[in-house]
C-alpha cells in the first residue's frame, strides 16, 4: 500500500541558480556542470539581445527600381502652315514672271530657236546622207554602159582637103554608127561630127533637115558651093552647122564665133 505522500513539489531545473540548495549541490562533478550551464545561458541570452539590438537598428532595405520613360516625339507639322508657305512661294513665282515677263519670254524664245536649229541640222545631215546613197546608187543602177569606141568607121569620114586627120582621132560609135574629131579654123577649136543619112532623110530631106536644124536653133541657111548649110549662133558666141554632104549628115559645131566666110570655106573642102 502506497502512502498519500501529498503532493509533489516541482523539480527545479538543472540551470536554476536560485538560492536554493539540491540533493546533489555537494557533487563537485554536478556542481562544475550546473556552473557552466548556467554561463553557457547567459552567453546565448546576451548574443539574443545583441541579435535582436542588431536587427532592430537596421533600416529594412527597399528595392528602388528607376524606370525611365523617355518619350520622343516630332514636331507636328501644321497643314496650314504649309499651305501657307506653299501660297507664299507661288505668289513670288507669281510677281517675279510679271516683272521679269519679257525677259522670260525672249530667254525661252531662244532656247527653242536654238534647240530647233539643232534639231533642223541635225534631221538635215541624216536625210541628205541618205538622199545621197540612194542617189549614188540609183546612179551606179540606171547610168547607161559607156558605148564601146572605136576608130575604125563602118563609112567613109569626110575631112579637110590637103589636111590630114589622123585615124586615132576619129573617134567611132559602132552601136549608134557615128564618128567624130576635133580640129581647127583660124585657130578656133572646133568638133566635127558625121553619120550616114538616116533613111527618113531620104524622101524630102531639105524639109527634114530644116525640121532637124530648128531643134538646135540653127534656122539661118548658108550656102558653101553647092551645100546648103543650116546655120545658128548662141549669144555666147559658139556656132552649129548641119548639112548634108556626099550621104553624110554633118554637124560643126565651134567653141566660139568664127567669120562665116572661113566655115564656108571648111565646109567646100570637106572631101
Amino acid at each position: 500500500m502506497v502512502d498519500d505522500i501529498g503532493p509533489r513539489k516541482p523539480k527545479k531545473s538543472l540551470l536554476d541558480d536560485s538560492n536554493d540548495s539540491n540533493w546533489f549541490d555537494e557533487d563537485k562533478d554536478w556542481l562544475d556542470l550546473r556552473v557552466k550551464a548556467i554561463k553557457r545561458k547567459k552567453e546565448l541570452d546576451i548574443q539574443k539581445a545583441e541579435l535582436k539590438k542588431i536587427e532592430s537598428s537596421k533600416k529594412p532595405q527597399i528595392d528602388k527600381k528607376v524606370e525611365v520613360n523617355i518619350k520622343m516625339t516630332l514636331p507636328k507639322i501644321e497643314k496650314e502652315r504649309i499651305k501657307n508657305w506653299l501660297h507664299n512661294r507661288y505668289l513670288q513665282m507669281k510677281i517675279l514672271y510679271v516683272l521679269h515677263r519679257i525677259k522670260f519670254l525672249i530667254v525661252v524664245g531662244i532656247l527653242v530657236v536654238i534647240l530647233a536649229l539643232f534639231v533642223g541640222i541635225k534631221l538635215k545631215n541624216y536625210f541628205a546622207g541618205s538622199s545621197a546613197t540612194e542617189t549614188k546608187q540609183i546612179a551606179q543602177e540606171g547610168q547607161p554602159a559607156q558605148p564601146k569606141v572605136s576608130h575604125d568607121p563602118k563609112f567613109d569620114v569626110m575631112v579637110p582637103e590637103g589636111r590630114d586627120i589622123p585615124k586615132d582621132k576619129i573617134a567611132y560609135d559602132p552601136d549608134k554608127n557615128f564618128a567624130k574629131y576635133d580640129d581647127q579654123i583660124n585657130t578656133v577649136p572646133i568638133t566635127v561630127s558625121q553619120q550616114p543619112v538616116p533613111d527618113k532623110f531620104k524622101t524630102d530631106q531639105d524639109n527634114n533637115l530644116s525640121e532637124l536644124a530648128k531643134g538646135f536653133s540653127a534656122t539661118e541657111k548658108l550656102f558653101a558651093g553647092d551645100t546648103t548649110v543650116f546655120y545658128g549662133r548662141s549669144i555666147k558666141g559658139p556656132q552649129t552647122l548641119i548639112f548634108i554632104k556626099k550621104g553624110s549628115l554633118t554637124f560643126i559645131k565651134t567653141s566660139s564665133e568664127i567669120e562665116k566666110e572661113s566655115l564656108k570655106v571648111y565646109i567646100e573642102n570637106l572631101n
